[in-house]
């Protein structure tokens, strides 16, 4: 009784325990208010009752020094003791009532409580009120740090916070058929003759496998028609504790009186006095051999206790797989040889394999059967249950019905949701998992982030975080070395098939050699993992893990000082002001956490809507206007912007496209110009590289934006780097000139064929060739005649003695020419341009062109 009032003590609330007194402090609070007490009416009643024969005691009381010196340093001695134990550790805060009531108590009453002498001249009644202010002043003091040092309730930003999953329902085990089976377990149990002995049912399951929800479940099933104990000896620190610790669980679960209390207590304490671990191999020849005959009688007598419960009595033990050597051995001398009691029924719950492993030494599986009797497992069920039981956990611990749905929608209720079950084969595999994915994905609930990712991709990194920790570490640190960057409708995404079969490869087989093994150390489930992540897909969303752009997001939980959110992109493409486009771009450029790199990747993986001119606009000059700070690819942006199978009415983006070009153009440094013209040039190259077939072929030109318009806009840019400036037409061909850098920039692949030996022949042309020929018609440009023919000649100009390899001497020559004119059918534009700027002197032309292997443009110059 006192250890049960003892525990609902140490259990209590800590401010309740203010108001709790300890046994000591009662009774010295008796002592002194009976002293008190009996001081103050020491005329009203000792004399009153017992007259004369008291008198002359009662005057050595009132007026002898040395007792007034006694009793003075005996109740200073006590105040000190007090004090002391209110500052001490262990401090206890009854007395301090008790105390405050005692003066209360004086307030109240009308006597004088002093005494006729005062060894320190005052009365007690000062020294009382000195004492009690001390205590008053120290218990507020400790009350208010125990007010201060009470947890608080966390305050949580987003509604009401969810725990995690702890217990299993009792809906979920109807699920799995279990139910049927355990009220016929249950009803064999309370049928079961335990007149002799004591019965053993064992549990058997692997880890996770549903033993606890199964033995609750026989709990509830046992409750109010058994006496039903829990015994947990995994708390134990020994295996001398644990049949201590089985015994008060005994004892302290029945409704036994106090003598036979007495009697169960009588053989834990002679059990716990000798070795009842004797050697394994003996243990279960003789039952008590070797016990001395005072135990044998002990036990006897605590059997009859047990034996007299109008009902069985069952112990419950979960768990049994948690202990090691003399620990499980403990429990099953318990089960088998000391609690062996009549009307005594246990419930144990295992991994049959690790206990087996355990008792090796001592005959392991036979030696089981010999201390439980009736060993069941649990009984199958489908596997979708373990699904029904995911949505229901993850129902529980999240209160986002928009996630729930997507969830139910893309995994539950697709291809997918048999997939489940692989990796998260046990009940406790589920609840474990449910946990995690609850506790992470409200990450992104908490900060109002949760478009940032698709629930859908983030549920299977999860996946892969519960079933393969080192894969999810491996993906998350190494993914191209899994799946390959490719593109796709203009967006760089990773793949898990090759880079050039986008669609209707198999997910595995086609890997190169060393992807295969990477996947083959982490199991096949890895494979299956990466293609839901990144294999072929219907579903097309900018914020899918199989973007660069969002790939951290899904490891770091959060958006990185370092990544613009997709929710800030989207306000950010629909700003109607450049001057704060630019404003935000250098922002993300020069800002104390620089973002230009999650800029550009938002740029160019954005899909553009035909219909959204001011989008189009904001991403094409935003590609643009970002060369100012870095050069980014511009092969990749030209991808970006002009995928075909984006376009639905490519009139609005032509638009857009033709606006946003041309605010930079002239506004801007050289810089940003040669990156405008970067990227007209790749556009052309793009499209054309596109439309290309397997079989070679000339490839006609119908690009989404015109050629005519990519040629009216890079000669805009042209011209406005040119100014008033007049360049000398030999720096068109001089390589060491600005103005050639610039201009051969222009220059963009067009085609390609095949000749009959199979040679390669690119057709390229430049977009600047109509706006030069404009420049330097009508002009006398015989002054730079020859430095310009001469700038095109690979050989030196000053060693005539020099041989050129003729071969190599051609291909020098066209490549000259290619790089600022293309190579157009002929080298016609070449040819067309050098006829109108050097009109007049065609002689000279044609020597020139003869010089360089090269047909003349006529044959006579007056033919």
């Amino acid at each position: 009784m006192f250890q049960s009032i003892k525990k609902a003590f140490q259990k209590a609330n800590p401010i309740g325990r203010l108001f709790i007194p300890n046994v000591k402090t009662i009774v010295l609070a008796y002592v002194l208010l009976l002293l008190f007490v009996l001081r103050s009416s020491i005329d009203g009643f000792l004399l009153k009752h017992i007259g004369s024969y008291i008198t002359d005691f009662y005057s050595l009381l009132s007026n002898n020094c040395l007792v007034n010196w006694a009793t003075t340093i005996s109740l200073t001695i006590v105040s000190v003791a007090l004090v002391k134990r209110h500052i001490d550790k262990n401090k206890q805060y009854g007395w301090t009532i008790i105390i405050s009531l005692f003066f209360i108590l004086y307030l109240l009453i009308d006597d004088s409580w002093t005494w006729a002498l005062t060894p320190v001249w005052i009365s007690y009644k000062t020294l009382l009120i000195i004492i009690l202010l001390a205590f008053f002043s120290c218990g507020c003091w400790h009350l208010w740090q125990l007010i201060m040092n009470t947890p608080r309730a966390i305050e949580c930003n987003k509604g009401n916070a969810i725990g995690f999953a702890v217990t299993t329902t009792r809906e979920s085990l109807q699920e799995t058929g279990w139910q049927s089976y355990v009220e016929n377990l249950v009803s064999k149990l309370l049928d079961t003759d335990l007149s002799n002995e004591s019965f053993a049912v064992g549990v058997s399951g692997v880890w996770g496998s549903g033993k606890t929800t199964f033995l609750k479940a026989v709990e509830q099933d046992l409750h109010r028609k058994v006496y039903l104990l829990t015994f947990n000896p995994w708390n134990g620190e020994s295996a001398s504790q644990i049949s201590n610790d089985f015994f008060e669980t005994l004892v302290s679960g029945l409704s036994v009186s106090s003598n036979q209390r007495k009697i169960i207590n009588r053989y834990a304490k002679l059990l716990s006095q000798v070795d009842v671990l004797q050697p394994h191999a003996k243990l279960f020849e003789t039952v008590l051999e070797g016990i001395s005959p005072s135990i044998a009688e002990a036990k006897e007598q605590a059997e009859k206790v047990i034996a007299s419960m109008p009902l069985p009595v069952v112990v419950v033990i979960d768990d049994l797989d948690r202990l090691e050597g003399a620990e499980l051995m403990a429990v099953l001398k318990l089960i088998r040889i000391t609690a062996n009691f009549k009307n005594l029924i246990f419930i144990v719950a295992y991994d049959k394999g690790y206990i087996a492993n355990a008792l090796q030494g001592v005959g392991g599986e036979e030696f089981l059967k010999k201390v439980i009797p009736l060993e069941i497992c649990l009984p199958d069920y489908e596997s979708n249950i373990r699904e029904f039981h995911l949505y229901s956990e993850l129902k529980r611990g999240l209160d986002d019905k928009a996630i729930l749905k997507e969830i139910e929608n893309d995994i539950f209720r697709g291809a997918l949701n048999h997939k489940v079950s692989y990796y998260l084969p046990t009940f406790r595999d589920v609840k474990r998992f449910a946990n995690l994915f609850c506790l992470d994905i409200n990450s992104f609930i908490r900060t109002n982030s949760l478009s940032e990712i698709s629930v859908r991709d983030f549920f299977f990194v999860e996946l892969l975080h519960y079933y393969d920790v080192k894969a999810y570490e491996y993906l998350k640190t190494r993914p191209s070395a899994l799946i390959p960057r490719a593109s796709k409708e203009g967006k760089p995404m990773y793949s898990y098939m090759s880079p050039g079969t986008i669609t209707g490869v198999k997910k595995y087989e086609e890997l190169d050699k060393k992807k295969q093994e990477i996947l083959e150390k982490y199991g096949e489930g890895f494979a299956d993992i990466l293609w839901m992540l990144f294999g072929s897909t219907a579903i097309e969303e900018n914020n899918q893990i199989r973007y660069p752009v969002n790939f951290s997001k899904y490891f770091s939980f959060r958006i990185n000082n370092d990544q613009i959110s997709l929710s800030e992109f989207e306000d950010f493409i629909n700003i109607t002001d450049t001057t704060i486009i630019d404003s935000k771009i250098k922002e993300y450029c020069r800002g104390k956490n620089p973002k230009h790199n999650s800029l550009y990747y938002h740029l160019i993986s954005q899909s553009l809507d035909p219909n959204d001119r001011q989008q189009a606009f904001n991403i094409i000059y935003s590609l643009i206007e970002l060369w100012k700070y870095y050069r980014f690819a511009i092969d990749d942006i030209g991808k970006a912007l002009l995928d075909k199978k984006a376009f639905k009415a490519p009139g609005t983006v032509v638009d857009a496209f033709r606006d946003a070009v041309m605010a930079q153009i002239g506004t801007k440094t050289t810089h940003i110009a040669s990156g405008i013209q970067m990227l007209l040039t790749a556009l052309v190259e793009y499209d054309f590289i596109d439309q290309g077939g397997e079989g070679g072929g000339h490839v006609e030109y119908a690009s989404v934006i015109s050629e005519d318009i990519l040629r009216e806009l890079s000669e805009a840019n042209f011209m406005s780097v040119l100014g008033d400036r007049s360049i000398p037409i030999q720096e068109l061909t001089d390589k060491n000139t600005h103005f050639h850098q610039f201009v051969k920039l222009a220059v963009a692949k067009v085609g390609w064929d095949y000749d009959y030996d199979n040679e390669t022949i690119e057709y390229k042309r430049s977009l600047l060739v109509g706006i030069l020929k404009d420049i330097y018609a009508g002009k006398d440009n015989s002054a730079g005649l020859q430095s310009f023919f001469n700038n095109l000649d690979p050989r030196p100009q000053d060693d005539d003695d020099y041989v050129f390899p003729e071969e190599a001497f051609d291909e020098e020559v066209s490549s000259n020419i290619t790089r600022i004119f293309g190579n157009n059918w002929g080298f016609r534009d070449f040819k067309e341009f050098i006829k109108t700027a050097f009109a007049g002197h065609i002689d000279e032309v044609n020597a020139c062109l003869k010089r360089l292997n090269r047909d003349p443009i006529i044959e006579e110059a007056e033919g």
